[in-house]
């Protein structure tokens, strides 16, 4: 008796969490699609007022001049270096969002932040306006899930674009498609890291990367040798994923 309710109840469960599955198919696959249709349309065009109904305050002016202006806004996966941070920031945008209310309305509802969405970061998160006028981004892959990124709309757009780096080899990553090769220890690339540590390189965005665990290794040893190497285990990961895992973990650099 007693295995019966629990294959039935481990059936439910199954069952609950396949609806649930399909249902977010539907609901962000193609309903979202079907609302912000014409996205592209809107970009170049944005309509401020529109959005302040929706949000509840008014888009800084400089986002909408962004929009109308700056070639910035129609392109796609550029990195955006605050170079006044230390170390330098590095915020990855997959695509701008139209400063419209059907997409407003439809990214709002999608990402849960609770301002302006203003762009994706070509993974699970997604940067916006909160009402005090920051930027900030909302992914599971930052600290505390929220951070802030500009202290306002228009000190975030202004930000230089990250050249793409020279010299690396091109890779085919499983996760993102063509990209570029970087280095990892296999704990940051497993996900088992904590910490993460390089040598500062100023003209390097992906300097060789490793946990706290390998550099105390690193360190006892004096520097790499062959069994800080072995116990490292460097492994490539492409700079998308480098991305993700240095967002993971406050950068130190090694000493």
């Amino acid at each position: 008796m007693v295995q019966k309710v629990l294959v039935a109840s481990f059936v439910a469960l199954f069952v609950g969490a396949l609806l649930l599955l399909l249902w977010a198919i539907v609901r962000f696959g193609f309903v979202s699609a079907r609302r912000t249709r014409g996205a592209a349309g809107r970009l170049r065009d944005p309509d401020p007022a529109a959005v302040e109904r929706v949000v509840g305050f008014a888009p800084p002016p400089a986002l909408a001049a962004f929009y109308r202006e700056s070639d910035l806004a129609a392109r796609t996966e550029v990195t955006l270096v605050d170079g006044a941070a230390s170390p330098p920031a590095r915020w990855f945008v997959g695509a701008f969002i139209p400063l419209a209310a059907p997409d407003v309305r439809e990214w709002r509802a999608v990402s849960g932040v609770p301002g302006v969405p203003v762009a994706t970061d070509g993974d699970k998160g997604t940067y916006y306006v909160a009402a005090d006028g920051a930027v900030r981004l909302r992914s599971p892959d930052v600290p505390g899930g929220d951070v802030v990124v500009a202290a306002a709309a228009a000190d975030f757009l202004r930000l230089p674009v990250e050249e793409e780096p020279a010299g690396r080899a091109a890779i085919e990553c499983p996760d993102h498609g063509a990209a570029y090769a970087t280095f990892v220890c296999r704990h940051l690339a497993d996900g088992s890291g904590r910490g993460f540590v390089c040598f500062d390189d100023p003209d390097d965005p992906y300097p060789d990367a490793w946990c706290e665990a390998c550099e105390a290794t690193r360190a006892r040893a004096g520097g790499w040798d062959e069994e800080s190497e072995r116990v490292a285990g460097i492994t490539v990961r492409c700079h998308h994923c480098y991305r993700a895992i240095r967002e993971r973990a406050a950068a130190r650099p090694a000493t």
